[in-house]
């Protein structure tokens, strides 16, 4: 699977889709920081205030929004947004009345109650993130459900639920908003694969429970349901569904042979089974994607989906063919590992570097795609073994410089989209791995500025690198590195034990503030381009944020779904957990994120007085 050079010519970002991407994460961000801090506001339990006010305050903005929604004369974008945040804030006004009544209700009286008052608005506004947000509401409801109210219910009970639950969304969304707006198949899809994990983990874990009846019933289904993905890929020309299903497939096998077997020769026999079937189902992926790109349509929006999907399809037979690798290494790790096969420590170094040499040569080999799991596995299992196989007297942290070395290795002599992937995230890994044996924040900090600086480097200076095929691999691989390592900033200070303060994180936020603002001088015009970098200037406080952001900005100038997606989930996932941050108590986070809120919606309305927006958008 080696992955074409055109990114030398491949067009930037330009003003055009500057202006859509500032609008959006403007006004995205405002309501999301509002929302917010309105949230942290009533959770932080006002003893002082009367019951009256608090319920009032909350009412006070749930019934403002939905006015606002409702009769201000907006865009169609901004009504869509406030229509979000009705949803949101009907949430927030039952956690307030079951905060001051004390009424006893569970967890799902609440999420209950807020997926019934929710419903109309949902029904009537076709928007992503809004179907999104239901569709999470909907599962948390019916998992509450099974742990608060119905505890009868086993594993294979919940799992079926979530199963029909996630197939119903599905249906819903393909069948009747699916054909009206493309980019509801997004959502389609993610429903899809979160039904496929449900499905996958119960019959795995559930196969030797004693609920044979509902096991069958949840085979039945699963089995009847992926027989209509598989026809609806075969009409769609869509390799994502059958990746999904064939995934799945493999996985829960795999699972069912290890329970069953229970001995050392199952771990063998079922990384044989990951491997075998995952390069074959890729192999069969990528002949079928060949033949489908034969154009069969004429007009531009069709021929525009027709290149979204096979990026989307292109992305899925990637991730099959690396998890795949991944999985069958462990699993011949744990084989080699349970049977004492590297106990003799120059047979095993020899070996992994024999299997390293081997998969950087396969990585050469013109049918790439076919050897790709393969790669990958050899690949992983080779570094494993020349990392076990060291003699005792090399240190803890004298083990990250073979895996360096392996690094540099594979960087100079493959062009295999896989193994330079897994080289570049292995950089910043061998700094996180320090920081793990020597808890010095200045390995993190380097682990953040040195992805940071590599992917922005990859981005502005691409044009210096013609025709290299392994620039989509690198830029990939530091994306990811770089989430990574802003994990660490989150996780790091409770692996080593230790108070976080902000003098440990300076270093790398104005590291990623310097790279946003040098990133975003190259890409904008120099007035906006500074009071874009002002904006940002209160981010330095949040490392967090402000990576996931710059992992935005690059990801969109370079039209990188990979690093968008990363900086999308980034922005999401360090907001939610910013509620766990210990140096602030909740009314302070409520202040701040408030007031980000409010200046980046005031930005917002000024960039629209400034660029109004056309009335056919």
């Amino acid at each position: 699977m080696s992955s074409p050079a055109p990114h030398a010519t491949t067009p930037t970002a330009g003003p055009a889709d500057w202006l859509w991407f500032g609008r959006t994460v403007l006004l995205g961000a405002g309501v999301a920081f509002l929302l917010s801090g309105a949230i942290f506001f009533f959770a932080y339990n006002w003893d002082s205030l009367h019951r009256f006010v608090k319920l009032g305050t909350a009412a006070g903005l749930l019934a403002g929004t939905g006015a606002s929604a409702l009769w201000l004369p907006v865009g169609y974008r901004v009504r869509e947004v406030l229509y979000t945040a009705t949803v949101v804030l009907i949430g927030a006004l039952l956690a307030v009345l079951g905060q001051v009544y004390q009424t006893g209700a569970n967890s799902y009286d609440l999420f209950l109650a807020w997926s019934i008052f929710a419903l109309p608005w949902v029904a009537l506004v076709y928007f992503v993130p809004l179907w999104l947000v239901y569709a999470v509401l909907l599962n948390v409801t019916l998992v509450t459900y099974a742990q608060q109210v119905s505890v009868q219910l086993d594993l294979i009970a919940t799992g079926l639920l979530l199963f029909g639950l996630n197939v119903g969304l599905w249906a819903v969304v393909y069948g009747l908003w699916n054909a009206r707006r493309r980019s509801f198949d997004v959502v389609a899809k993610l429903l899809a694969l979160w039904a496929a994990t449900n499905v996958t983990v119960t019959i795995s874990s559930g196969s030797f429970d004693e609920a044979p009846t509902e096991l069958l019933l949840t085979i039945g289904l699963g089995l009847t349901v992926y027989a209509g993905w598989v026809v609806l890929a075969l009409r769609q020309r869509s390799a994502f569904y059958l990746a999904v299903v064939g995934g799945s497939v493999l996985l829960t096998l795999t699972f069912l042979l290890l329970r069953r077997l229970d001995n050392e020769l199952s771990y063998l026999a079922a990384g044989l089974l990951v491997l075998g079937g995952v390069t074959l189902l890729t192999d069969r992926l990528q002949r079928l994607r060949t033949s489908w790109q034969r154009p069969t349509a004429t007009n531009a929006g069709a021929l525009a989906d027709r290149a979204d999907e096979e990026e989307e399809s292109g992305i899925a037979v990637k991730v099959l063919s690396a998890f795949g690798g991944f999985f069958a290494s462990l699993l011949f790790l744990l084989f080699l590992w349970i049977t004492d096969l590297i106990t003799h420590p120059v047979v095993a170094t020899v070996l992994g570097l024999l299997l390293v040499v081997t998969t950087i040569v396969l990585g050469r080999h013109p049918r790439q795609a076919f050897l790709a799991t393969l790669t990958v596995c050899g690949y992983l299992v080779g570094v494993g073994l020349t990392i076990v196989g060291l003699p005792p007297q090399i240190s803890d942290r004298q083990l990250v410089i073979p895996v360096f070395l392996i690094a540099v290795g594979t960087l100079a002599f493959t062009r295999n989209y896989f193994l330079v992937f897994l080289a570049v995230v292995s950089l910043p890994a061998c700094l996180l791995y320090l920081y793990l044996i020597d808890p010095a924040f200045v390995f993190v900090n380097l682990a953040v500025a040195g992805s940071a600086v590599a992917l922005v480097g990859f981005a502005i200076f691409r044009g210096r690198l013609p025709g290299d095929p392994r620039y989509p691999a690198a830029r990939t691989g530091w994306a990811c590195g770089l989430l990574m390592s802003l994990l660490f900033y989150r996780w790091g200070y409770w692996l080593a034990d230790l108070p976080p303060t902000y003098y440990d994180e300076l270093p790398a936020s104005v590291t990623l503030f310097a790279l946003a603002a040098f990133l975003l001088w190259r890409s904008l015009p120099r007035p906006w381009a500074v009071v874009s970098s002002v904006i940002l200037l209160p981010l330095t406080l949040l490392p967090l944020l402000l990576g996931s952001l710059l992992l935005l900005l690059t990801g969109f100038r370079e039209r990188h779904f990979a690093a968008t997606g990363l900086g999308v989930f980034g922005m999401l996932y360090f907001t939610a957990q910013y509620y766990y941050d210990l140096r602030w108590t909740l009314l302070d986070k409520s202040l701040l994120l408030m007031a980000s809120g409010t200046l980046l919606l005031l930005a917002f309305l000024l960039v629209q007085r400034k660029f109004p927006l056309r009335a056919t958008t």
